[in-house]
């Protein structure tokens, strides 16, 4: 019975857990590290990319955008994110179709929890075979800034600043020291500190092919990987200094 229930992904354990689900939150905090932080009227999300071998020139991307003021991070299972973006997408574009608005953060958010969750049904229903193996950093501006994590178990929270990924749990210590800091701060000297953050943790060499930026304000979503060099030169100098 145990064995069996560690293979299926709808039967709970003896001791009353679900593996399947146990395995795919293993999986999502196993996933290169993405962060986010609300700046003033903006969100700053800096992810780590990885190069899946030397064959390939360019590493995967982490950030992807659902519409005009939502943009998503994730950690874990590339092959999965592929299929969450592209039904948010469309999720989106139906709802704006229909009701001639935008979705809202948590309208997506409820519908993305329910497509967690289509895994246990009947055969004819299922949309996946398995739990979702990725956790997202959901970015947004309804009406105003805001961050929200999403998990396979298909439940969803809002933040100030948050980690996923390897190394999560000290980049969350390092981002609450930040927040109480961070309205002081320039958009620049915010981002710096995010990347420094990635830089500390990741401990291999980082480079402008390595991280990944991103900037909500507003309704405008920016990518910063050209613009971002210079700072991630001085910020390497810098560790250097510190650990010598």
């Amino acid at each position: 019975m145990s064995s069996q229930s560690k293979r299926n992904v709808n039967t709970y354990g003896p001791d009353g857990r679900l593996y399947q689900l146990e395995y795919a939150m293993k999986a999502m905090n196993h996933g290169t590290l993405t962060l986010g932080v609300i700046h003033k009227d903006s969100v700053i999300l800096v992810s780590e990319k990885k190069l899946v071998n030397s064959f390939v020139k360019n590493p995967l991307k982490k950030h992807f955008i659902i519409d005009d003021h939502l943009i998503m991070g994730f950690s874990g299972l590339s092959g999965d994110i592929r299929t969450v973006i592209e039904k948010s997408r469309k999720h989106a574009l139906r709802h704006r179709s229909i009701y001639n608005e935008q979705i809202s953060s948590e309208g997506l958010l409820k519908y993305l929890c329910s497509l967690a969750m289509k895994f246990s049904e009947k055969e004819e229903k299922k949309i996946f075979s398995r739990p979702l193996g990725v956790s997202l950093l959901l970015a947004s501006n309804d009406t105003k800034p805001m961050l929200y994590t999403f998990d396979p178990s298909g439940s969803f929270n809002k933040y100030k600043a948050k980690a996923l990924g390897m190394g999560a749990e000290v980049a969350d210590e390092m981002l609450t020291k930040l927040v109480k800091e961070i309205d002081n701060l320039s958009i620049e000297e915010a981002m710096r500190k995010v990347i420094k953050i990635v830089a500390n943790i990741i401990k291999e060499d980082i480079s402008v092919e390595r991280i990944e930026c991103v900037i909500l304000k507003n309704n405008n979503i920016e990518y910063l990987d050209n613009k971002i060099k210079g700072m991630i030169d001085e910020i390497k100098e810098e560790i250097v200094r510190e650990r010598s």
